[in-house]
């Protein structure tokens, strides 16, 4: 019975998405979504935005609205929208650590946030900053994990140092530039790979 209930879902879902021309987002609970990504073997994209939230609009209308954008999000996720002041959104935000918005995640289908990225961005900018949560080694939670752990290696900060700053991580990117300044040999400090 709940097969046939997520497949009348999906079928809705491909439906909607021939009348419009943007990301479709799946309409329901965040449950909901996970179960739809885990059956499609992809991750969820979470939209988490508050209705004041100007930028949040921007993105919503017109960088998520295009038909480059639907072709992007709707291959490689279950797209999904959450008002962080509204119902269970305050909660979802809570649970998610959000305090800024708008704020992007991904999240894999048991429930693991695999990325975050905070703030507005043109397309073109924005599906680079994705694209590293597609692949669990330059993802944020890998970076968090090991940033947690200690276990950072020198060649990995640059790219944690971006990571970070895309999840607008003030505090942990001083941390790693300055660890990072401290290990490098004065010829490394001329390298440009760590000019972060």
């Amino acid at each position: 019975m709940n097969r046939m209930i997520l497949s009348i879902l999906i079928c809705l879902l491909t439906i909607n998405g021939y009348s419009q021309h943007g990301v479709k987002f799946l309409e329901g609970d965040l449950q909901s979504a996970l179960n739809v990504a885990k059956q499609q073997k992809k991750m969820v994209f979470v939209d988490v935005y508050t209705s004041w939230c100007g930028p949040c609009r921007w993105m919503s209308e017109e960088v998520l609205q295009t038909p480059e954008a639907a072709k992007y999000f709707d291959k490689y996720f279950v797209c999904f929208k959450v008002d962080a002041e509204k119902g269970e959104g305050v909660a979802f935000a809570d649970k998610y650590d959000v305090h800024a918005y708008p704020t992007f995640l991904m999240i894999l289908p048991d429930g693991t946030l695999r990325h975050k990225i905070v703030g507005a961005d043109t397309l073109h900018i924005f599906i680079p900053r994705v694209e590293r949560g597609l692949k669990e080694k330059t993802s944020w939670g890998y970076f968090m994990k090991k940033y947690s752990d200690g276990t950072l290696q020198k060649k990995e900060i640059p790219m944690a140092v971006d990571v970070f700053r895309d999840a607008g991580m003030k505090e942990e990117v001083k941390n790693l530039t300055d660890s990072l300044f401290g290990l490098l040999s004065p010829k490394e400090k001329l390298a440009p790979r760590y000019w972060v």
